[in-house]
C-alpha cells in the first residue's frame, strides 16, 4: 500500500511543480495571475499534450498555455514569454542535461 499511495502522490506533486513553474515564469514575465489559475492551465494543456501526436506534447501544450493564460486575463506577448520560459525549464533544459549525459556515458562505455 505505500508504493501506490507514494505512486498517487507523485503523480499529484509533478502537475503541481509545473504549474508552480509557469506561475514563476508568469511573474517573471510581468503577468500577475492567481496561482490556482495558472495550475489548471498547466493541467490541462499537459492533459491535451498527452493525448497529442508529438512527444512531450510540443505545439499542444505550448498553444494551449498561451490560450488559457490570455483567457485568463494576460496579454498576448506575456503569455508567449512566460510559455516559452516555462518550456525551457521543464522540457527542453532537462532534454539537454539528458543528452549530455547519454554522451558521457556512451563515450565512457566504449573507453577499455
Amino acid at each position: 500500500m505505500d508504493v501506490l499511495k507514494t505512486v498517487v502522490m507523485c503523480a499529484i506533486a509533478l502537475p503541481v511543480l509545473s504549474g508552480l513553474v509557469l506561475a514563476w515564469s508568469c511573474s517573471w514575465a510581468g503577468l500577475e495571475l492567481a496561482v490556482p489559475t495558472v495550475i489548471g492551465v498547466v493541467l490541462v494543456a499537459q492533459l491535451a499534450g498527452a493525448a497529442g501526436p508529438m512527444p512531450g506534447g510540443v505545439g499542444v501544450v505550448e498553444a494551449l498555455a498561451v490560450w488559457g493564460l490570455v483567457g485568463a486575463g494576460a496579454s498576448l506577448s506575456g503569455a508567449v514569454l512566460a510559455v516559452l520560459a516555462y518550456r525551457v525549464v521543464t522540457y527542453w533544459l532537462p532534454m539537454a542535461i539528458g543528452a549530455v549525459v547519454a554522451t558521457k556515458t556512451a563515450r565512457d562505455a566504449l573507453q577499455p
